[in-house]
């Protein structure tokens, strides 16, 4: 929380190292071809960071990846509402692909 209130408010504290890394998706597939999504979060003392990474395995071409940056705090600055918004909302269909998968 430190280094969130630090990047709001605009500060330099060299004496706080911070560097958190959050995903949440899954990957579905066989040993052919598998696709995932995962939403991400990463924190870190210069900044914040709201995410979508995006994963393929394909047994012909091998493995791709790509992150599609949403929402981005850095020092000064706030972050976009409408992309937090679209952060959530992919956060929430991966929670509902997983509670229907699991039925």
């Amino acid at each position: 929380w430190a280094a969130m209130e630090g990047i709001l408010d605009d500060e330099d504290d060299s004496e706080i190292e911070i560097s958190v890394q959050l995903r949440v998706g899954f990957r579905e597939g066989d040993s052919d071809f598998e696709e995932g999504i995962f939403v991400g979060l990463d924190l870190s003392w210069e900044e914040f960071t709201l995410s979508v990474l995006h994963t393929s395995y394909s047994r012909d071409v091998g493995s791709d990846h790509w992150t599609e940056p949403y929402a981005e705090l850095r020092k000064p600055g706030g972050f976009d509402g409408t992309e937090i918004q679209r952060w959530l909302e992919e956060l929430r269909e991966i929670d509902e692909y997983q509670i229907v998968k699991n039925c």
